[in-house]
């Protein structure tokens, strides 16, 4: 499935990252791609999957060795956020 992840900063007019990634059911997926966000207050993570649900997380701890977010969608399309994988 198409899945495609949006990640704006607070207050920031233009997204830190913006990807389309093809996934399976149950995949859990990191959205940032395995690389660091800058500190900041928060982030907004938009995740929609194509021709199904869209969701949005409002991501207040970005810092990676504190809280990892993952992105999961089920075989029911249904969009889960993680803050650990497994």
């Amino acid at each position: 499935m198409t899945v495609s992840v949006t990640i704006t900063p607070d207050g920031a007019e233009e997204p830190h990252t913006d990807r389309t990634l093809q996934i399976a059911p149950g995949d859990t997926v990191s959205p940032v791609n395995r690389s660091k966000l800058p500190t900041n207050d928060g982030y907004t993570v938009d995740v929609t999957v194509e021709d199904g649900p869209a969701e949005t997380y409002e991501w207040a701890d970005p810092t990676v060795e504190l809280a990892p977010l993952w992105v999961l969608v089920d075989g029911s399309e249904n969009i889960k956020f993680l803050l650990q994988s497994g």
